[in-house]
């Protein structure tokens, strides 16, 4: 499930390596990875409704988003 980029401008105009900024942001590359990793895995995962997102606290989301990561290393 691609969305649209809105910032894709943005990005294109930056002066600085975009993808260096992720890694700093995430805190390690590894972080990184694992970050990116996980929000591939929500985003194709077709037992979850995005939209469904919308009604949970952070602290669901982010539980939901682990047990279907476990979910996906698991299996």
């Amino acid at each position: 499930m691609e969305g649209v980029d809105h910032l894709a401008d943005e990005r294109n105009k930056a002066q600085f390596d975009v993808d260096v900024m992720k890694i700093v942001w995430a805190g390690s590359p590894h972080a990184y990875e694992v970050s990116h990793r996980m929000s591939r895995l929500v985003a194709s995962d077709p037992v979850i409704i995005l939209s469904f997102f919308n009604l949970l606290q952070n602290f669901q989301c982010y539980y939901l988003s682990i047990s279907h990561l476990c979910n996906a290393i698991t299996t």
